[in-house]
């Protein structure tokens, strides 16, 4: 009885730790008992254990962090903390601690004149809260997945989830 027990527990947290790896903003609000702030530390050294990775020195996947917002920053808006950009996963205000994507593909907002050709580098302008298409005064941050018309507010991004 004892086995069955275990694999069963076991076999909870694969599909736990794969429901956190996909999207974990989504496995905590499903999963908060589970997924709560102390059990999100832990499950970042427990994990890639489970998983044969090995390295006791793991934290987490790093496709979302927790970081202090720079400025007031709605849900789906980036912002530059740093040298890390990312995407706020709720709205944020000026000072506090939220969560952010620095990976995925995102819908956000650009200068309207800029036309961005499938595969374009998109570079973020901190000061207008904004994508663009220039790399002289803004930061590197993905790649257009789709081309973009002068005229739209919008550009679709792969954000490359690296230090700028």
């Amino acid at each position: 009885m004892k086995r069955i027990q275990v694999l069963a527990v076991l076999a909870l947290a694969a599909v736990a730790g794969i429901a956190y790896a996909v999207d974990p903003a989504a496995a905590a609000t499903i999963l908060p008992g589970i997924f709560g702030p102390d059990a999100i530390a832990s499950l970042g050294v427990a994990l890639p254990a489970l998983a044969g990775i090995g390295a006791t020195n793991y934290v987490q996947p790093g496709d979302t962090l927790t970081l202090t917002a720079p400025y007031t920053v709605t849900s789906g808006s980036g912002a530059l903390v740093g040298s890390i950009f990312g995407v706020a996963l709720t709205d944020i205000t000026s000072g506090a601690d939220g969560e952010f994507a620095t990976k995925g593909v995102f819908d956000l907002l650009c200068v309207t004149g800029d036309a961005f050709a499938l595969g374009a580098k998109v570079y973020w302008d901190d000061g207008a809260k904004k994508c663009d298409s220039s790399s002289s005064t803004t930061s590197l941050i993905g790649v257009a997945v789709q081309a973009k018309s002068a005229g739209t507010t919008t550009v679709r991004v792969r954000l490359d989830g690296v230090a700028i």
